[in-house]
């Protein structure tokens, strides 16, 4: 789900290739993410991947909150600076998943699949009120 792969064929084409031929793969904007989420997937596995954060956040303020969110590959970059090994958020990024946690979230991080996952949601959030974000 991202706005902009959503309207860019080259990077849906990209994607297209890193799936096997049994796994159908769609791309969403926000917009239309909400409906279909909201819609259901009828015992259909699914998995959501999104770029940034504020995808999720604007998914919360549209009514679809997850159950669990996995953060992977957030590296260093403009006012991002690193909360956990090699995690990095901005100010913003991390107001909006303490909003993401308050709302019903878990949140962990497994960089790799081979990492076993770990909790961020209470320490994250406990560390975040204390810094007023």
């Amino acid at each position: 789900i991202d706005d902009g792969v959503a309207a860019d064929p080259f990077m849906k084409s990209v994607l297209k290739t890193c799936v096997p031929a049994n796994v159908r793969l769609a791309t969403f904007n926000v917009e239309k993410a909400a409906v279909r989420l909201k819609k259901g997937f009828a015992g259909d596995k699914c998995i959501v991947l999104v770029k940034y954060p504020e995808t999720l956040y604007r998914l919360m303020k549209k009514g679809i909150v997850f159950s669990e969110i996995n953060i992977g590959g957030m590296g260093v970059s403009g006012d991002r600076k690193k909360f956990f090994r090699n995690i990095s958020a901005s100010e913003e990024e991390k107001r909006m998943m303490k909003e993401l946690i308050e709302a019903g979230a878990h949140i962990t991080v497994r960089i790799i699949a081979e990492d076993s996952e770990t909790d961020i949601s209470k320490n994250a959030v406990e560390r975040w009120k204390s810094a007023n974000i």
